[in-house]
């Protein structure tokens, strides 16, 4: 891939499931441990550790998702947010959603939006800004000296 190829489409269904991976399991991982935690030492082990599921899952996402990215096509760096961002954004969504419906109080729930949504952000752009460094310092193609004629090469 050339640096002047773009983003395409797919290149963002594939970061997006990445990142929607990265999300699930940072988020439902985080419960399943912070549970069998709780069945080893009691509930009261886990108190401390109920931030847990709220970081791990916007961490897994934004490194799930900006790795998924090709980075030969990024050039922006709102690129490597839009293949990421939305994930936060749609588990937001459907937990004010399910809150209204329900009729639930959840206090502290914009804020845990606008942190989940700025530390996804900032893990995308730092792992975008890593493999970009990373693809600049890489050696370009390799030069052939080859001719066209084959009688030249028998030379």
């Amino acid at each position: 891939m050339t640096a002047r190829q773009r983003l395409r489409p797919v290149d963002l269904l594939w970061a997006w499931a990445a990142a929607l991976v990265g999300f699930l399991v940072g988020e439902y991982g985080s419960g399943v441990l912070l549970a069998a935690r709780a069945g080893a030492v009691g509930t009261d082990g886990v108190l401390g550790l109920l931030w847990l599921p709220w970081l791990a899952a916007p961490v897994l996402a934004g490194l799930l998702g900006a790795w998924a990215l090709p980075a030969a096509r990024v050039a922006a760096r709102w690129q490597w947010l839009l293949g990421t961002v939305p994930i936060p954004l749609g588990a937001a969504a459907v937990t004010t959603t399910v809150v209204v419906a329900t009729g639930s109080t959840a206090a502290g729930l914009l804020l845990s939006i606008v942190v989940q949504v700025v530390v996804t952000a900032a893990v995308a752009l730092g792992v975008g800004a890593w493999r970009s460094a990373r693809l600049a310092r890489s050696p370009g193609a390799p030069l052939t000296y080859t001719t066209p004629h084959p009688e030249d090469q028998l030379a």
